[in-house]
């Protein structure tokens, strides 16, 4: 069972949920890569798939385990809602506040009209001089750690 992935992998493996030509594969590495700039390319981040066996939820609670109860789950990206498919496929990008000095990232990567897209969740540490805000519109204001 596969418990960690490195940084680097989660970048390789875009590759396997899209079509080489698709440009939704160009927008979905920028947004990840500078949701992950601040680790080094070996850095491990604790993974969760359901489709990968032994990942249950259990497995699931423990890859979460310094995600709050009441979390709330921020959109960075979603081209679902885009008027225009221009390569066929769509992704969701969310990302969630931790515990603990982390965040959370959840990938729902190259679906279609035919096949959704499953939801890949990291635990992604916040190591060393790190800043994060999440902008709420309904409160107009940022709120940081």
């Amino acid at each position: 069972m596969k418990n960690r992935v490195m940084v680097n992998e989660v970048i390789s493996s875009f590759a396997d949920c899209f079509e080489s030509d698709d440009p939704e594969k160009v927008r979905v590495e920028s947004i990840v890569n500078g949701l992950l700039s601040h680790l080094v390319p070996d850095q491990e981040l604790s993974y969760h798939f359901s489709e990968c066996d032994g990942h249950d939820d259990e497995h699931y609670d423990w890859v979460t385990r310094d995600l709050p109860e009441d979390a709330k789950w921020y959109t960075v990206y979603n081209s679902c809602d885009f008027p225009v498919s221009d390569g066929g496929s769509y992704s969701i990008i969310e990302v969630a506040r931790g515990k603990n000095n982390c965040f959370y990232l959840a990938l729902s990567l190259g679906g279609s009209s035919f096949a959704s897209a499953l939801t890949e969740y990291f635990r992604v540490p916040l190591d060393g001089n790190w800043q994060y805000e999440f902008y709420t519109p309904t409160h107009n204001e940022f709120k940081g750690g």
